[in-house]
């Protein structure tokens, strides 16, 4: 009798380890794909707000109204002024507007590798798409000064107009440059939204 006693102590020792032992896996797992979707769930976080980030600044750089703030100290218009007087003004105002933006620029760039290591390049792609759109905006800035510069007033119309475009539009601009913004952010949101409703 007690050896039957005994042998159902180990037995049920053995069936209380083997359950002990399930559930600490099962736990283990469980607390793995938490920590997953928590990570996950934060790199969408920071990326779309990156990405939002540069989106106000985009359109707020782009503003076409620019006030008499944004201009150099004692400025008082184009009129009657140097070339070179016009240039500066022009280059106090862009280069402000740009630095803005070049701070939200540093956020995403961290950001999209941190999303690339989690979701593959393709992600890196899609916000290479927002950079691109923000490399025709400081070329625009760059045609705009030295076509000051150079006193050419925009001999060649098209592309004139081509800059003016890129350099100035509204939120609910139609230009080439704002429609490649939007779809740039519309891309990257269809990758990482999902990933802010479900911490899976």
């Amino acid at each position: 009798m007690c050896a039957w006693v005994s042998i159902g102590k180990d037995v049920i020792l053995s069936i209380s380890a083997i359950v002990s032992v399930s559930l600490a896996i099962y736990g283990l797992k469980s607390w793995q794909r938490e920590l997953a979707g928590k990570t996950r769930f934060e790199a969408a976080r920071r990326l779309l707000l990156a990405v939002y980030k540069i989106r106000e600044e985009f359109w707020t750089a782009r503003n076409p109204f620019i006030p008499a703030a944004e201009f150099p100290s004692g400025w008082t218009g184009s009129y009657n002024r140097s070339t070179e007087e016009e240039f500066q003004a022009n280059l106090h105002v862009y280069k402000h507007r740009w630095e803005q933006l070049m701070a939200t620029i540093q956020d995403l760039e961290a950001s999209s590798l941190e999303a690339e290591v989690l979701w593959g390049q393709h992600i890196k792609v899609k916000t290479d798409e927002i950079l691109e759109c923000l490399s025709t905006y400081r070329t625009s800035i760059d045609s705009k000064l030295d076509s000051i510069r150079s006193g050419s007033g925009g001999s060649d119309h098209e592309f004139t107009k081509s800059v003016q475009q890129n350099l100035h539009a509204t939120r609910k601009g139609t230009d080439q440059l704002s429609k490649k913004m939007k779809d740039a952010i519309t891309s990257v949101e269809e990758v990482v939204k999902p990933f802010l409703k479900h911490d899976s």
